[in-house]
């Protein structure tokens, strides 16, 4: 199905976008999308690409009303689109060789300040490269130090020429947060109309895979360099295609959103608790005294509570009490067992 046959199909049949089974509660399926690492099925990864782009483009930030029904009392709240600033990090698309000889299409951030590389634990399963055993912590500015889960070594090429590179890299749980921190709409900026991106995505908030130190960002970079006006990213040459860097506009969406004061109103009436106490009933009641009679606090300080029975409970217990103190003294024979043992 495309995108949006899928989601259409998964809204109307009511089924989990995690695990594609209907279930009343929440899912505890701990299996995520081998593509992004998300909270949905590796089937559903194209529908929120495609959401996402969606989502980002300028159809999406016009705003419509309907007309309210009846006379109820209607409060319109806005939160206005706006501009701000998106720092973009170079991140590109490669080629990696995996365990069987094919090659997967990954994504990498290119860190020059970073000293190794590292490759996230969802990418090197996905790979299924032979690991080494390699303990070492990794840390940055502010963060505790992230053990590392093994070795690897990394055999990348380009997608658009035929230059390729190795490089280890360290395992780790995450590399780092989806970038950019938010999709925002291509941009058409006309210094960049002509080249070959190393990320073509590079709009998308996608999560990274790999993160490749400054000893390979040093190999794969390339004289070429192109500015444009303020407020617009670098545009660096390299191996693997152009990467982009700098500050960027990015635009926010515009949400509108309609409130039936009545409907709320009602939902904290209902769940408002009632200040004036209802009268108990005689079991209620009886329960209530017994307690205040019978509790005491031994010198433990533990407290002793004796259980109310109801009247008459002899005549309705039957037979049952050698039974219930056969089954007592077992648990009792059982639970010294285990004492003991510890």
């Amino acid at each position: 199905m495309p995108p949006e046959m899928k989601l259409h199909t998964i809204s109307k049949l009511h089924i989990c976008e995690n695990c594609l089974y209907v279930h009343k509660y929440e899912c505890n399926s701990e299996k995520r999308c081998k593509e992004c690492n998300k909270k949905h099925n590796t089937l559903l990864h194209d529908v929120y690409i495609t959401k996402a782009a969606n989502n980002a483009s300028p159809a999406n930030m016009t705003t419509t009303t309907s007309k309210s029904q009846g006379t109820k009392p209607h409060v319109q709240s806005n939160h206005v689109a706006g501009n701000d600033e998106e720092i973009l990090l170079a991140t590109i698309k490669m080629q990696v060789r995996a365990a069987d000889g094919s090659y997967i299409i990954l994504r990498a951030l290119l860190d020059q300040g970073s000293q190794t590389s590292l490759i996230s634990e969802n990418a090197a399963q996905r790979l299924g490269l032979k690991r080494q055993n390699f303990n070492a912590s990794v840390t940055g500015i502010g963060t505790s130090p992230n053990k590392s889960r093994g070795k690897v070594l990394l055999h990348c090429k380009s997608l658009s020429t035929d230059y390729a590179f190795s490089t280890e890299a360290l395992i780790m749980s995450k590399v780092i947060n989806c970038l950019p921190v938010t999709s925002f709409e291509n941009k058409n900026w006309p210094h960049i109309q002509h080249l070959q991106l190393a990320d073509p995505e590079y709009n998308i908030s996608k999560p990274i895979d790999i993160l490749l130190d400054a000893k390979v960002y040093a190999e794969i970079i390339m004289d070429g360099l192109l500015k444009g006006s303020p407020c617009q990213p670098i545009a660096q040459q390299t191996q693997m295609g152009w990467i982009l860097s700098g500050s960027t506009t990015k635009t926010f969406n515009c949400y509108f959103t309609i409130n039936n004061i009545e409907d709320i109103c009602n939902y904290w009436e209902m769940e408002d608790i009632s200040e004036h106490e209802r009268s108990l009933t005689l079991e209620e009641q009886f329960c209530e005294d017994y307690y205040v009679k019978t509790t005491k606090r031994l010198s433990s300080g533990v407290y002793e509570v004796r259980l109310p029975m109801k009247k008459g409970f002899e005549r309705q217990l039957g037979n049952s009490k050698l039974k219930a103190v056969a089954q007592f003294k077992q648990l009792e024979r059982k639970l010294g067992k285990r004492s003991a043992a510890m």
